[in-house]
């Protein structure tokens, strides 16, 4: 448990030192998506998607470093909700056709389950 949380850190830190790298900015991209579910951003969807891409990628850092600040805990938990879900779209991905996708339990372990 401490080594993911201190994992999850770290994945924070890198964005926020390289938000412009291309899995950096896939993942601030599908963040700001969660922060503005939750009402955690002060961009609207509207002007976001009228802003130009370097704008709209400000605005990501910007969203995501005022929640770091004012909601850390929430901004941690989406964070992590972020990397489960990308964890299992590329374990997903790679198991197209074998008739089985991956879930999460619970406790928070993969597992697959065959698709009837």
């Amino acid at each position: 448990k401490l080594q993911e949380e201190v994992q999850i850190f770290h994945i924070y830190r890198e964005y926020m030192q390289n938000p412009q790298s291309r899995e950096n900015r896939e993942l601030g991209e599908h963040l700001f998506g969660k922060l503005v579910e939750q009402g955690l951003s002060t961009v609207s969807i509207s002007e976001h998607l009228a802003a130009s891409a370097r704008a709209r990628q400000r605005q990501i850092v910007e969203t995501i470093s005022a929640c770091a600040q004012e909601e850390p805990q929430r901004l941690h938990t989406l964070l992590k909700s972020v990397l489960t879900e990308r964890t299992l779209a590329r374990i997903n991905s790679a198991m197209a056709g074998t008739g089985e996708t991956a879930a999460v339990n619970l406790n928070g372990a993969a597992k697959v389950a065959a698709n009837s």
